[in-house]
């Protein structure tokens, strides 16, 4: 049977083989859904596709169809193609024996076979004879049913696989059946609660092996091993089953495994000598279980493992020399515990550590000497715990330290000396604590800090040379703390700080605390990036920033400030971004910026700005983004307000009150991109509101009051790719009013109220390719002349629409409305479902009561054999 006329081309599509821990996906470049007749039964389907590009791939999915004994598919295409993949879903088989042939004299390098949601009574002991078996390369089989595992016959008499699953949900594994030959095995997703002892033995070519997602719960012993036969085994997957016990010797014969996943189970205990027989195991994933205990010579034989992940157990205590025999660990992950306790040696023998992960547990102290044998740790995670007090040497050992995060604890004190052997030490938490204060000889030792992290404590003082010490230091953030005074050489030795947080939003401070933090910057020169947000600022007097001449960005929002002046900058033509959002600025006066020749970023959001006088910006010459959204903005009455922003790209002028659009507003912006003006008030445009805009790619004009569009406001923006109309009053669109827009690529009409849309309207837009007209008061689909027979995606939900027109040439790639009544005649029935892809939803004809779904094809010979003219209307 010639399937052909029963198929489609979809768009470009990702085929995934697996849903292990290690998925196989490839991107179909050509692909056809052929739909089946599930009343048919089928053998033997040809399916032709148009491809002459040898560097491509091809998935035929073949849906609802119902094969017996046979599934012979013959795939003309006169190209030799990379790779083709045949999906059989939602397919009811007899005998599971795939076959796939090509036109005479062409080929495919690859073959791979997917079944997914099909019923299958039985596995063809021929397996797949139809199938060239050294091009032969991935298998997926997803039953609906649950076939047993004793109907597996497969013989592959050529190369291995490259990947073989099977999910039936059998719940017993057959130790007669055979497979074939594959080096990925996949049988997990199914039901078993046991496998054989050596059952892998007859797999000589499988390296990786998945039985995750079953109903496993002991791990018997010589459960992989076959005395008489050797492994390839190198991963295996026990993850997402029920496994609380594991036997002795369960893995012998596993020398060669490298990774080895028994998390998401329920193990309970590690006993001693549990994994035996692993000795050249990388990665032994443990977490997601309810381990409460290690036993003492747990991970013997573990010589080579690299990564433990032991997350998510409930461990309250490490033991003396626990990880003694894991001299080669360099990952060891104990996060989300319920540790209280480490043993002074509990890491003991763990030379090779590169990173340890103890947050969020419930420790309360850390004692001397803990972290001895760390001495090739780089990162420590201790956040999120209940830590109160830290002994001097707790830390000692730790010299190859490099991040350390402490942050959300209840440490109240550090003592001097703390980090002193942590000379390599670069980041530090210390965040979210209860500190009161921080003396030098804290962090004394530290030879290579960076970035130090002191936010959200209760540091009242900040007190001479406290720093002096950390001579490296580049980032300080004290954001949020309770600063009242700061005393002028705080920073005395930060000679290479260039970055400074001091958001406080402090009860506690003093008229005089930023004229003290003003003056304590004095002698830092090279500070690149400050932040002072909410600290209550009213004014910046002259020379405030004097010192600061390489001062790039400055976080000021969240101040009580109603002005700016250069005057109170060193350099001021040296700041690159400036925010002052959220202030009290109620105007911008002319030449504010007149001096900030450098300034590429300005936030003035969420002011009180009534109005921008002229020459606001001038100087501003290098602005290429301007907010002055959410303020109270009424008109722009004068293109002057935009000297020298012949760089702006973006401006945001949305969520203010202005209602009309002035010829030339926007006159001097030549390189703007970007101009969002939603939210206002707008219901009047002027024909030349946007002359001069000849770079716009992108207008937002949604939420405003307009009603109705004149032809000619977008002649000077014919360049414009997204326009946005949504959520206004626009009753109809005419056959001119985008005329001007030829490069539009995606046009926003919803929640309008809009009745007519006349059919010339689009006509000119070549690039179109999505129409919103969704929640609009339309009855019908409009009739579009569309020139270049182009496919575009109109979007109708939300309107009184009744009936599809089926008497019409054009195509779109799909139309989404309401799904109320359809009306179309019987001959052109197929229309329904070639030309609108909303069609995904039961339908019923009135005339005949049958119900009709979008894969019973042909739709004529069912419905409409003696009937003119039919109501089709979806079934709820």
């Amino acid at each position: 049977v010639d399937i052909t006329k029963n198929c489609f081309k979809a768009p470009e599509y990702e085929i995934e083989y697996s849903k292990y821990a290690f998925t196989i996906s490839d991107k179909c470049n050509h692909v056809l859904i052929c739909i089946g007749d599930m009343d048919k039964m089928y053998s033997d389907v040809t399916v032709s596709a148009d491809i002459t590009n040898e560097q491509t791939s091809l998935c035929v999915f073949l849906t609802r169809f119902r094969f017996d004994e046979q599934q012979n598919v013959n795939i003309n295409i006169f190209a030799n193609i990379t790779e083709s993949t045949v999906v059989y879903d939602d397919c009811i088989i007899g005998t599971f024996a795939p076959s796939i042939k090509y036109a005479p004299g062409f080929y495919a390098k690859r073959h791979n076979v997917v079944v997914n949601d099909t019923i299958i009574k039985s596995l063809s002991s021929d397996g797949f004879k139809g199938i060239d078996d050294k091009h032969l390369e991935k298998v997926k089989i997803v039953a609906r049913n649950d076939v047993p595992f004793d109907d597996i016959r497969f013989n592959s008499n050529g190369a291995p696989l490259e990947w073989f699953s099977i999910e039936t949900s059998a719940s017993e594994f057959a130790s007669n059946m055979l497979l074939p030959l594959t080096k990925r095995l996949g049988l997990g997703f199914n039901s078993m609660t046991s496998v054989p002892d050596g059952f892998i033995s007859n797999q000589p070519e499988v390296v990786y092996l998945y039985l995750d997602n079953n109903n496993l719960t002991t791990l018997t012993s010589n459960l992989f091993k076959d005395p008489s036969k050797a492994t390839e085994l190198d991963q295996i997957y026990l993850n997402k089953n029920q496994i609380s016990n594991i036997d002795n010797n369960a893995f012998e014969g596993l020398g060669d495994v490298l990774i080895l996943d028994i998390s998401m189970n329920k193990l309970a205990i590690l006993k001693d000598d549990g994994f035996q027989g692993l000795q050249r195991l990388r990665v032994l994933r443990l977490h997601f279980n309810k381990i409460s205990d290690l036993e003492p010579s747990a991970f013997s034989g573990l010589q080579g493992l690299r990564s433990l992940l032991l997350y998510f157990n409930e461990l309250s205590i490490i033991k003396n020399e626990t990880f003694k025999s894991l001299g080669g660990l360099t990952l060891l992950d104990l996060s989300y515990n319920k540790l209280t306790v480490l043993e002074v040696r509990a890491f003991s023998g763990l030379h090779k550590l590169e990173e340890l992960d103890l947050r969020n547990n419930f420790l309360t102290k850390l004692q001397n000497n803990v972290f001895d044998d760390l001495i090739s740790v780089k990162t420590v995670h201790l956040y999120n715990n209940m830590i109160k007090s830290i002994e001097v040497n707790a830390f000692s050992g730790l010299r190859n330290v490099y991040f350390l995060s402490l942050r959300n604890n209840m440490i109240e004190k550090l003592e001097n000396g703390t980090f002193t052997q942590l000379e390599n030490l670069g980041t530090l938490f210390l965040s979210y604590n209860k500190l009161t204060e921080i003396c030098s000889g804290i962090l004394n030792g530290p030879l290579m800090l960076s970035e130090l992290h002191l936010n959200n404590n209760n540091l009242k003082v900040l007190k001479n040379k406290m720093f002096e010490n950390v001579k490296t230091l580049e980032y300080l953030d004290l954001n949020y703390n309770k600063i009242s005074h700061i005393e002028s050489k705080v920073f005395f030795g930060l000679e290479n700080m260039v970055h400074l947080n001091f958001n406080s939003k402090l009860k506690e401070n003093t008229p005089d605390t930023l004229e003290q933090l003003i003056k304590a910057l004095v002698h830092q020169p090279y500070i690149m990036f400050m932040s002072l947000s909410d600290n209550k600022i009213k004014d910046l007097p002259d020379q405030t920033f004097k010192s600061l001449t390489m001062l790039d960005t400055l976080n000021l929002t969240h101040n009580d400030l109603e002005k700016i002046s250069s005057s109170a900058f060193g350099a001021p033509e040296q700041l690159r971004e400036l925010m002052l959002s959220r202030n009290k600025f109620k105007s911008v006066k002319r030449n504010t910026f007149n001096d900030f020749t450098g300034l590429s970023h300005l936030y003035l959001d969420f002011n009180k700005i009534k109005f921008c006088q002229k020459n606001a910006f001038k100087g501003a010459n290098s602005l290429e983004t301007l907010y002055l959204d959410n303020n109270v903005i009424k008109e722009i009455n004068n293109p002057d307000i935009w000297t020298d922003l012949e760089s702006l790209k973006t401006l945001h002028l949305n969520n203010n009150q202005i209602k009309v659009l002035q010829d030339k507003a926007f006159v001097r912006l030549k390189s703007i991109e970007q101009l969002r003006l939603d939210f206002n008030l707008i219901s009047d445009i002027s024909p030349l509101a946007f002359k001069g805009l000849n770079t716009l790619a992108n207008l937002n004009l949604s939420n405003n009051k307009i009603e109705s569009i004149e032809s000619d406001v977008f002649e000077h923006i014919t360049g414009l790719k997204h326009l946005d109309l949504s959520y206004n009053l626009i009753k109809s669109v005419g056959a001119k009013t985008f005329t001007p827009l030829r490069s539009i690529q995606e046009l926003l009409l919803s929640n309008n109220k809009i009745e007519s849309f006349n059919s010339n309207a689009l006509v000119h837009m070549s690039a179109l390719n999505k129409v919103h007209l969704e929640n609009n008061n339309l009855k019908s689909v409009p009739k579009l002349n569309l020139t270049d027979e182009r496919q575009i995606k109109l979007y109708l939900t939300g309107n009184g629409i009744t009936y599809l027109p089926l008497n019409t040439n054009q195509k779109f790639v799909y139309v989404e409305y309401e799904k109320k009544v359809a009306n179309c005649s019987c001959e052109q029935l197929n229309k329904v479902f070639n030309t609108y892809e909303s069609h995904f939803f039961p339908v019923q004809c009135l005339n005949t009561g049958m119900t009709l779904q979008w894969y019973d094809y042909p739709w004529e010979d069912q419905l409409c054999q003696n009937v003119d003219n039919t109501v089709l209307r979806p079934n709820n």
